[in-house]
């Protein structure tokens, strides 16, 4: 009976993809922290949307709500009331074009003129969003809190999601391949 004993080289190359699926898997551990942080800055924005138009912070809850994602719903079962139908429809329509913006820097229009009138409006949207954040964080201080708070759900919101997504598919991808 013969028997082989495994090379040097073979070795390497266990101890590689063994090194590649360890890293893969922090990549991807690292996506849904990152994930999870995409999401509260999304549903904090939310918020702090809805409590500019509706003038009051007393919904404000700095934890993530996932009940704001059955407003979508309830905007197209006619029950809301006018004020608050306006408030959520401007909270998740400022979503989606800060998502928009952050996802797509560079919107593809027929013209450049319908461009350019989209990053100006978005832009002015996304600046209405930071102050309703500073208005909100500053239940935090009067300071620099508001400021720091503004910029973290901003942050989260417009740019984790992204990274979470690539670092998810390329630890998967360094699982799959090895390398």
């Amino acid at each position: 009976m013969s028997t082989t004993t495994p090379t040097a080289q073979q070795h390497l190359h266990t101890a590689a993809r063994g090194s590649a699926v360890t890293l893969g898997i922090i990549e991807i551990l690292f996506g849904l922290v990152l994930g999870v942080f995409w999401l509260w800055g999304n549903l904090a924005e939310v918020q702090t949307s809805e409590a500019l138009i509706l003038s009051t912070s007393a919904t404000l809850q700095f934890a993530p709500n996932l009940a704001l994602f059955l407003q979508i719903g309830e905007l197209f079962s006619g029950r809301l009331p006018w004020r608050e139908f306006c408030a959520i429809l401007y909270a998740w329509i400022l979503q989606a074009v800060l998502l928009g913006m952050s996802i797509g820097a560079e919107v593809h229009f027929p013209t450049k003129w319908r461009r350019t009138l989209f990053v100006v409006v978005a832009g002015f949207l996304i600046g209405l969003n930071v102050i309703a954040d500073v208005g909100s964080g500053s239940a935090l201080g009067n300071s620099w809190q508001p400021w720091a708070f503004a910029g973290a759900c901003l942050l989260s919101a417009a740019g984790f999601g992204l990274l979470a997504l690539f670092l998810i598919i390329g630890g998967v991808k360094r699982i799959i391949t090895g390398r």
